[in-house]
């Protein structure tokens, strides 16, 4: 199983998951790193120091740091995911067929949000027979239209 630092943004309750499925991981907080404000570069090299891949939310400045330093021991960014057990389970599947990280950037997205559309007949529809107060201004149902013209 993988040797993972979580750096200081990660949600601790996903690192806990990942422990109960056998992966090896050392928190910012347990490592005694917390709320000193440690660069990325660092935190890089700290978990490179320890033969661990660094885990993050940090999606953007963590892809850059892997394009100029290629040597580490492997950048696992992930998009954030408010279902923590779907997270853990999305970086475990990731990272579970490699035999080794360094020097690898794994990538792990969110799964797509589906949205369900339903085809409402117009007759069924709450708005087929919403009433119109002004043909020329409909936005303004306050707005009447002039007695017409006199004839």
């Amino acid at each position: 199983m993988a040797r993972i630092y979580a750096d200081e943004h990660f949600p601790r309750i996903v690192s806990e998951f990942l422990r109960t499925a056998g992966h090896d991981v050392l928190t910012v907080q347990e490592a005694g790193n917390a709320n000193l404000g440690i660069p990325d570069p660092e935190v890089l090299e700290f978990a490179a120091s320890n033969a661990r891949a660094v885990l993050t939310l940090n999606r953007f400045d963590f892809i850059g740091l892997h394009k100029h330093k290629p040597n580490h021991a492997g950048i696992i960014v992930c998009k954030d995911d408010r279902d923590r057990n779907r997270l853990a389970a999305r970086i475990n599947d990731a990272i579970a067929g490699e035999e080794t990280l360094r020097g690898k950037l794994i990538r792990v997205n969110r799964p797509p949000q589906y949205v369900r559309a339903v085809a409402i007949p117009l007759q069924e529809s709450p708005f087929f027979n919403f009433p119109i107060a002004n043909p020329i201004n409909r936005h303004s149902p306050s707005l009447q239209l002039a007695a017409p013209y006199p004839d």
